[in-house]
């Protein structure tokens, strides 16, 4: 095996701010599309630490937590306590932070500090695809090939693409179900796109949905609109891979709705966990829990016997109804 050449790049860099303060961030090379974490040493125990992040338009951007969500109102300064060790981290898990010099505004005990750090979009050798009525970027990936619309971060859309054969070995122990081949990935960054492509590769649109599959043909893959989180974007690239496989293993059986997204649902959730981010999945776990038993409790649990139809699921525009089903 020839040997690598060349500088080694650091995974991590750690930067003096003044007084001590000494900023690790990880990784040294922030990409669109891929988290990054920070790590503030040289704090007095238990202090008390404010910050921001700034995005290329010197904006204040609303703060992203740990467990991939925005605050209520978009808040944009977060204030975090040290540990005894005089040690905070933080993190931007945000998929959606642009490419350009970005900001780290640091306030302790009244006195301002700053970092810089620069978030480029990750470079592959790609062509254009026009087929679905979409400008799709096309890169053959080492297991399948990977169509993007413009917009979605390519590291985003690679990682995705990587994630496909674990996640058929994971889905296979499930299901006990073997996909001919991995699918293709086809993710763009908004619903509308979605709906275009899967319209013109013969899948049926429901109006609401974040994700599609399209099972057989020229143009068979996992159609996934992507989310501010990669834990998001995830869990609807396992809901409809699930969807692909049960189709291949029985194309012409007769599924009742409620079995088919009930399997999608729960190892959306269970695999979400251990894929797409473990907090982000429990919060919608417990968010449907109370759903259900909010609905249960006011008569307006919907019956299975109602929800054998897959168009009839498709069909309904109520959102309420749609978050119960």
């Amino acid at each position: 095996m020839p040997k690598a050449t060349g500088t080694p790049i650091a995974f991590s860099t750690s930067l003096s701010l003044g007084d001590g303060l000494v900023l690790t961030e990880a990784p040294t090379q922030a990409i669109t599309g891929r988290p990054k974490a920070f790590t503030l040493d040289g704090l007095e125990s238990w202090a008390n630490v404010k910050v921001t992040f700034l995005d290329p338009a010197n904006t204040p951007a609303p703060w992203t937590t740990g467990d991939q969500t925005f605050y209520t109102g978009n808040i944009a300064t977060e204030t975090l306590v040290a540990d005894a060790n005089g040690q905070i981290a933080f993190a931007r898990p945000n998929a959606l932070d642009g490419e350009g010099q970005w900001t780290v505004r640091i306030e302790v005990a009244g006195k301002s500090y700053t970092a810089k750090y620069t978030v480029t979009p990750l470079q592959l050798q790609l062509t254009t695809f026009s087929d679905l009525r979409v400008e799709l970027r096309h890169y053959s990936g080492s297991s399948s090939d990977v169509y993007t619309s413009s917009r979605v971060p390519l590291a985003l859309a690679l990682d995705l693409s990587g994630m496909l054969p674990p996640l058929g070995e994971r889905l296979k122990t499930w299901l006990e179900i073997t996909s001919t081949q991995i699918p293709n990935l086809f993710l763009f960054s908004d619903t509308d796109l979605l709906r275009q492509a899967k319209a013109a590769a013969g899948a049926v649109s429901t109006g609401w949905e974040a994700g599609s599959y399209v099972p057989f043909g020229k143009y068979r893959g996992v159609y996934v609109s992507m989310s501010e989180f990669n834990g998001e974007t995830t869990k609807t690239l396992i809901h409809e891979y699930t969807h692909l496989l049960v189709e291949e293993l029985a194309p012409k059986a007769d599924k009742p709705a409620w079995l088919d997204e009930g399997i999608a649902r729960y190892l959306e959730v269970s695999l979400g966990q251990e894929l797409g981010g473990k907090l982000q999945s429990q919060r919608q776990l417990f968010s449907d829990a109370d759903l259900v038993t909010s609905s249960l409790v006011g008569n307006k649990l919907i019956q299975l016997n109602s929800l054998v139809s897959q168009k009839d699921w498709n069909a309904q525009t109520d959102n309420q109804r749609v978050s119960l089903q």
